[in-house]
């Protein structure tokens, strides 16, 4: 568990599903504080070949959710316009929440604060959810219709 210090967690968070609230919710039970970066609409752009919806839709949906979180953890939102976000200059974070898809950007993250002489991070990762048909739930793929927000297959079920 992260010490007395803050955390840190983010992404996208344009269509929040399972995935998504699985992760804030780890997070949340785990920390004290928690910064919570949401990508800005140029840099969203730049990481989806797809449309995003505009950041204050994306952050309403998140800070609802988050509202409604039965947890004693204080939550911040920053908006991000680098996937390092508040890791690259904050002393005070002491946790990474990661998706263990994103195993490699830890290596990232404690090269770049080492560079700015910042104290190495604890990270703690969470496997991916899984939809039904066993591949990680993700904005993308329910974007383009295949499942709904908590991985149900849509149109047909299992080998359609």
């Amino acid at each position: 568990m992260p010490p007395d210090g803050t955390a840190v967690l983010g992404g996208t968070f344009d269509i929040l599903h399972r995935g998504h609230t699985s992760l804030l919710r780890f997070a949340t039970q785990l920390s004290k504080r928690l910064i919570i970066g949401i990508t800005s609409d140029t840099f969203a752009q730049k990481l989806r070949a797809r449309e995003v919806r505009p950041l204050p839709d994306r952050l309403s949906t998140l800070k609802s959710f988050c509202g409604g979180l039965n947890t004693l953890c204080q939550i911040k939102f920053v908006v991000i316009d680098d996937e390092l976000g508040p890791l690259r200059d904050d002393p005070t974070i002491e946790a990474v929440f990661l998706s263990t898809d994103l195993y490699l950007k830890a290596s990232k993250i404690e090269s770049e604060r080492a560079k700015r002489g910042l104290p190495p991070v604890m990270v703690y990762y969470m496997s991916p959810v899984l939809a039904e048909d066993g591949l990680p739930i993700s904005s993308t793929r329910i974007a383009r219709g295949e499942i709904d927000k908590n991985g149900r297959l849509i149109g047909g079920g299992l080998g359609a």
